[in-house]
């Protein structure tokens, strides 16, 4: 009496997509013999692995093991028994990066760069409104001074002119007291010819002479007098104005003085504000740059924070990765060691036991 079977088996593990199948082929009567053998394959990733397993044995002769082959044998009476799997072992594990975290950095780059827009344009608008103030100030006093100067310079043309009318007005005078002066004299004159000439007449002409003498002389006098009196009184009035008027054009020329101090003053408080400004634009603009190279600095290390946050975060998923593989990896191999068990346990018992019928086959796709 011989008895043979033969049985194959073989298996393949993907992530995500588990199948087991388990097939047998023939069985036959007339002597003791099995053999079985295995391939399994797992394609997890960039891992390969294989394992096979075959074995025989023999009541009458011989026994030995081997591994090699391309199938596995074993079974019972009745059938494999089916191999369950749970599934939530093999679903991968996923690695997700909070997006908080992106927000809230891009929110604080943003809010640094607004404060630092905000910073800038206010030290701009501080400056502007400083040097408005003192432009409108320096305009308002150079406004007044000129108001004053032009005052003063009217009231000098305005008494230059009073003075001016006052000189022709007393040359004016002079002149016609000169030709009334003249006009006298030669109304003497020609009374006096008259008189000689008349003197070849036998009249008594010397008291009529005299007389008329007498009144011209008194006419004369009368007229000097009153134009002297005139001049003097005009003379007397036009110093009176003319020492008035050099007492205000002295006063002018004081007040123009001190307004040139004041300008001189003004333009050293000017060129004070000017070097005090720059000194504040330098300042301001050593500090933009001090400000400028921290903000590059802490740029400079966020960059390099970001890049060590993204190589520990490559790292971790390299590692979550393997660390998934290598769970895939082990369940498959403990599903294999499983059913190996089952197939051996099986083939035992059935060499235990008096004669198998067919075999069945049994396809198990998890």
């Amino acid at each position: 009496m011989s008895r043979s079977v033969s049985f194959s088996s073989r298996s393949v593990a993907v992530p995500g997509v588990s199948q087991m199948r388990v097939s047998t082929v023939s069985s036959t009567r007339g002597g003791v013999g099995a053999g079985f053998g295995s391939s399994s394959l797992y394609n997890l990733g960039s891992t390969n692995k294989r394992i096979s397993l075959g074995g025989g044995s023999s009541y009458s002769v011989r026994s030995g093991y081997g591994y090699g082959g391309m199938g596995f044998g074993g079974g019972v009476p009745g059938g494999i028994q089916e191999v369950t799997i749970n599934q939530s072992l093999l679903t991968p594990l996923n690695l997700e990066i909070d997006p908080n975290i992106q927000r809230v950095r891009k929110e604080e780059k943003e809010q640094i760069k607004t404060l630092n827009n905000r910073f800038a344009s206010f030290i701009d608008k501080v400056r502007y409104e400083d040097e408005i103030n003192k432009r409108t100030a320096a305009e308002n006093e150079f406004v007044v001074l000129k108001k004053d100067v032009d005052a003063a310079y009217m009231n000098k043309v305005e008494l230059e002119a009073k003075v001016d009318a006052l000189t022709d007005e007393i040359n004016f005078l002079r002149s016609l007291y000169e030709a009334e002066l003249r006009e006298l004299q030669s109304q003497i004159s020609d009374t006096s010819v008259v008189l000689s000439m008349d003197n070849s007449r036998n009249l008594d002409l010397d008291s009529i002479i005299a007389e008329v003498k007498a009144q011209y002389e008194d006419i004369a006098n009368r007229s000097r007098a009153e134009a002297e009196s005139w001049y003097q009184s005009k003379y007397e009035a036009l110093q009176v104005t003319a020492g008035k008027h050099g007492d205000d054009l002295r006063n002018t020329k004081n007040e123009i003085s001190e307004i040139n101090r004041m300008i001189q003053r003004l333009q050293g408080e000017i060129e004070n504000a000017k070097a005090q400004r720059a000194k504040l634009e330098a300042a301001i603009a050593e500090a933009e740059e001090r400000g400028e190279m921290a903000v590059r600095d802490a740029k400079a290390k966020l960059e390099e924070l970001e890049a060590a946050l993204q190589k520990a975060k490559q790292d971790m998923a390299r590692q979550l990765r393997e660390y998934q593989e290598l769970m895939n990896v082990k369940l498959a191999l403990d599903i294999e060691i499983a059913t190996y068990r089952k197939l051996l346990e099986g083939e035992e018992s059935r060499l235990a036991g008096d004669g198998v019928g067919s075999v069945n086959i049994c396809e198990l796709i998890l």
